[in-house]
């Protein structure tokens, strides 16, 4: 039932009073601030309203004035860096990374609490202040919020470090739908699904869930000892997909070993032209010096055939939060994303598969994706492939900017490959920078998407 405009607009009157003017957002406002802030403005459909809670307790009041109505605020998008579009039937939507507190670390437990909106980047840095770090540190640019890391239940701007990012969340406090406060703990890592020792935990519930059975508010995240790190990246010529398998299972080996923190090779063309080279990139740590992390990573470069390598290796101020360090060197400084990739933004698509012989058919269909996409004329497009001790994420990012390949052009060719991802038991998960529309036309009827549309959880699979 579509809730009374007349009455969610009495509530939103309400709240902002209740809360301030700068926490509820209408109109023209409300769609600039989407659209500002949106890394793929056009498909972004800006709500009517847009809410921005500080706090858990700001989430909570909004949650239930709004349930009174029948109206929930729906996360959106740009704003959360969720990878689905939010729906384009929400009236209210909410900003959870204005929810910045708490931020704060207990050394002496090792672990870290903070507001749903605050950064990988800064969670990392406020760890290091203390001689800790996060399991999985920040990569990429590092912008993604730790809110985002359990919704979307993906690396968000992390690398793998020595630990999947999912599995260094020991706590989430959620606003649910009915305007309850749920703090969860992390018998989910027990893999008891939500229930240990016939207790309820129901953590697993909302990672990966994007919002679907509640907000996430506050993140609660275990810490390590920060270690000296050492990195090294060559370049090897670009080979057949079955090759590229034989280097990562060999790659594998010596992440075994356990002193990698972590792998990958990235292929990036610019305009038409075509791959001619695959760049390795492998980082290792060590908590005796920065000379012996150096040490493994040249060993282990030396075990992968590394010609040339450039390296690096984290000095003892990084180590201890005083400076970016491998940041600085390897990733993108804050604030410079959206003028890197344009305004037109990105579209793309990454799947995980396993060891076996998913590993090998999902490796051909993305180099094979990869060659086409060529042809239409992009300002950049990468393929990266990110081994894990259980399994390989293997992604595009197709840049529309600077080129002048058709948006719709991409999504065709991207989303092409769906089904047969899906044959080969591979479901994309990262999949909204396509658009669901598109997504839908494509998608073969397996049961994972079968279960979404019975519980309702997505108007788009409805």
């Amino acid at each position: 039932m579509e809730a009374d405009r007349g009455e969610v607009r009495r509530v939103v009157d309400a709240l902002r009073d209740e809360l301030g003017a700068d926490r509820v957002l209408d109109g023209s406002p409300a769609g600039d601030e989407v659209q500002r802030r949106s890394l793929n403005p056009l498909s972004e459909v800006p709500p009517r309203c847009l809410l921005r809670p500080r706090n858990t307790e700001e989430c909570r009041v909004i949650v239930k004035a709004l349930a009174a109505v029948d109206c929930y605020p729906h996360p959106i998008a740009a704003l959360t860096t969720f990878w689905e579009p939010h729906s384009q039937r929400a009236a209210v939507g909410l900003d959870t990374l204005e929810m910045r507190a708490p931020r704060r670390i207990d050394p002496r437990e090792r672990v870290g609490y903070f507001g749903a909106g605050v950064s990988v980047r800064e969670a990392d840095r406020a760890a290091r202040e203390h001689g800790l770090c996060l399991v999985a540190y920040p990569d990429s640019d590092g912008s993604a919020s730790v809110g985002s890391m359990a919704a979307v239940a993906c690396t968000t701007g992390l690398g793998l470090g020595r630990m999947q990012p999912l599995d260094q969340i020991t706590g989430l406090t959620v606003v649910t739908r009915d305007a309850a406060v749920l703090r969860t703990g992390a018998a989910w890592r027990l893999g008891h699904a939500g229930v240990a020792h016939g207790i309820p935990d129901p953590m697993g519930i909302f990672l990966g869930a994007q919002g679907g059975f509640g907000v996430i508010t506050e993140v609660l995240l275990t810490l390590e000892p920060a270690p000296f790190l050492a990195a090294r990246s060559w370049n090897s010529a670009w080979t057949t997909p079955g090759e590229i398998a034989e280097q990562l299972r060999r790659a594998r080996q010596v992440m075994d070993a356990g002193a990698v923190d972590s792998l990958r090779l990235e292929t990036i063309c610019a305009g038409r032209a075509q791959p001619t080279a695959t760049e390795w990139f492998a980082r290792c740590w060590a908590a005796e010096s920065a000379a012996e992390a150096d040490a493994r990573c040249a060993a282990v470069a030396r075990g992968l055939e590394a010609r040339d390598p450039r390296c690096w290796a984290e000095s003892e101020a990084a180590r201890r939060g005083e400076l970016p360090g491998h940041d600085e060197r390897y990733s993108v400084p804050p604030g410079e994303h959206q003028a890197r990739t344009g305004r037109a933004g990105f579209l793309g698509i990454e799947v995980n598969v396993n060891w076996g012989d998913q590993l090998d058919a999902a490796l051909r269909l993305f180099a094979d994706l990869f060659t086409s996409l060529g042809a239409l004329g992009l300002g950049h497009r990468r393929l990266g492939i990110y081994p894990s001790s259980h399994a390989v994420s293997i992604g595009i990012q197709a840049m529309l900017s600077g080129g002048d390949a058709p948006a719709d052009a991409v999504r065709d060719a991207l989303a092409a490959i769906v089904t047969p991802l899906n044959a080969i038991g591979a479901v994309p998960y990262r999949s909204g920078r396509i658009w669901k529309e598109t997504m839908d036309r494509r998608e073969v009827d397996d049961p994972a998407c079968a279960m979404v549309r019975r519980a309702g959880l997505c108007e788009g699979l409805a």
